[in-house]
């Protein structure tokens, strides 16, 4: 019988007003590789932060070797024997390989006098282990994403964890790349180290892991075993729970381009860009952590600089420098990239809805209360949805309202292209499907979408056409026929 290494025994965890993680309860054993795979909510990084000692559980228990402990800082991970690998790098650029894996290490110091020759032989052997061909003194400005993971998992090594935690996350990785993270999860596995994967992609170490844990809404719905394993059932059982039915307008019955933009260049992040959206269309832009997918609808709502490209609106090229240009054009742009709401809290729900129309509703300073009054009745019949008392405070509703309220106010300016950055970001599952119901209405009703984002379960269900966006450019796309169920696992393996 496996040593358990690892256990989180009905684990939950409340941010704000969302319940992140429901009674989880989970355990890797020695030498065993298991997956966490699930939606893009907050759930899965909640629990990296939880053994990494960001944040302590409301409820439940976490065990090491058998032992109930406290996590109440990374420290504390460390000396228990929990290894993190974050997606974020932590390595000092203008230092070297072999000095990074020792920074700050004073086991590895003999009274102030680095032990140099015995560092240099445990880089290489850690290298080795990693399947790195490079120098000890490379520097590290110099690695790739994948030898910068692979270099802090050799920092890990150092520490002879119990349980390795890959935060995999949104990483951008290639079949060769991930190839040769397997060779080194194998090797670990061989020496006896717990392997937690926290999966972006499904497919990516479905090979070799032993068992996978499937969350989902913050619980945990699934526990398989390897010979248990089937990729179409564990993504049905994801998307079962959350399905939106896709707009109804096919693109097969529309032909009106309302925007198209030609080569697109900004100075750090985009690269001819290229692509258009119908009337009513939903077009879904997603790409790898880090890559800066957003900078498109910052980019044609003004707040990015454009170095070179055109837009064009129903068939007129218009010039975007800020914003003011945007609203103008009738283009609308809801960013929660960093799960802000560009609310006022000081004001309360009918202020923040209508105060994009302020020129249009006042008359030498004073606000027509009579136009205030139609507008807000209007988006909210638009909207489908109502709230109980219109001069409530925004501070007190809760994060779903927030973003309802910051959607209203962009469609009071009735965008005919509406831009949205990660909409759904941080929202528990009924909330998640309401934000995505508000977006197949506006489809519906003519209102071109842009939806940026990195859960491609839900792209899938509301988009008429996902594209692909790797090294600063469109690098594919999947139309409306090809989105079909079970085609998913390929458009992750194969595009992002």
């Amino acid at each position: 019988m496996q040593k358990e290494v690892l256990r989180l025994e009905s684990v939950s965890k409340k941010i704000n007003d969302v319940k992140v993680l429901k009674n989880v309860s989970m355990t890797v054993n020695e030498g065993e590789i298991v997956n966490l795979y699930g939606d893009e909510g907050q759930s899965k990084a909640m629990i990296v932060d939880l053994l990494g000692g960001v944040f302590q559980p409301d409820f439940g228990k976490i065990y090491v070797d058998g032992k109930e402990v406290g996590i109440t800082c990374p420290r504390d991970g460390k000396e228990l024997g929990i290894s993190i690998i974050h997606k974020r790098s932590d390595l000092i650029p203008n230092l070297t390989v072999m000095e990074n894996l020792f920074l700050g290490r004073k086991d590895w110091d003999n009274r102030h006098f680095i032990k140099e020759k015995q560092q240099l032989a445990r880089t290489k052997e850690l290298l080795k282990i990693l399947g790195l061909d490079i120098s000890p003194q490379t520097m590290a400005s110099k690695l790739t994403v994948e030898q910068v993971q692979l270099v802090q998992l050799g920092k890990a090594l150092l520490d002879d964890p119990k349980v390795v935690v890959m935060d995999h996350t949104n990483i951008l990785l290639d079949k060769n790349q991930i190839k040769l993270f397997k060779g080194v999860f194998k090797e670990l596995s061989r020496r006896k180290v717990g392997i937690l994967i926290v999966a972006q992609n499904l497919q990516d170490f479905y090979d070799i892991s032993d068992r996978m844990y499937v969350i989902k809404d913050g619980s945990i719905i699934g526990n398989f075993d390897a010979s248990e394993f089937d990729s179409e059932k564990i993504v049905k059982i994801i998307m079962e729970s959350s399905f939106v039915k896709r707009p109804e307008i096919s693109l097969n019955d529309i032909s009106k381009e309302v925007l198209r933009v030609e080569n697109l260049r900004t100075r750090h992040a985009l690269r001819d860009v290229s692509f258009s959206v119908k009337k009513g269309e939903i077009v879904s832009i997603t790409g790898s952590y880090g890559s800066r997918k957003c900078d498109i609808g910052y980019a044609i709502y003004g707040i990015e600089k454009l170095t070179g490209g055109r837009i064009y609106l129903e068939g007129k090229r218009i010039k975007i420098k800020n914003s003011a240009d945007a609203i103008k054009n009738k283009i609308g742009l809801i960013s929660f990239e960093n799960e802000e709401n560009g609310l006022l809290n000081n004001l309360n729900i009918k202020e923040n809805i209508s105060m994009l129309r302020l020129k249009n509703l006042s008359h030498l300073g004073i606000i027509k209360r009579e136009l205030e009054e139609w507008l807000l009745k209007s988006v909210k019949a638009d909207m489908q949805f109502d709230f109980t008392d219109d001069l409530a405070s925004v501070e007190g509703l809760s994060t779903a309202d927030q973003r309802k309220v910051s959607i209203a106010r962009v469609m009071c300016s009735f965008p005919k292209v509406l831009i949205l950055i990660d909409p759904t970001k941080g929202l528990d599952n009924e909330s998640r499907k309401q934000i995505l119901e508000l977006l197949v209405s506006f489809s519906n009703r003519g209102v071109s979408i842009i939806l940026i984002s990195s859960n491609i379960h839900e792209m899938l269900q509301v988009s008429h056409r996902i594209l692909v966006f790797s090294n600063n450019t469109i690098t594919g796309e999947i139309n409306e026929n090809e989105l079909v169920f079970k085609d998913h696992l390929n458009i992750q393996h194969n595009f992002i």
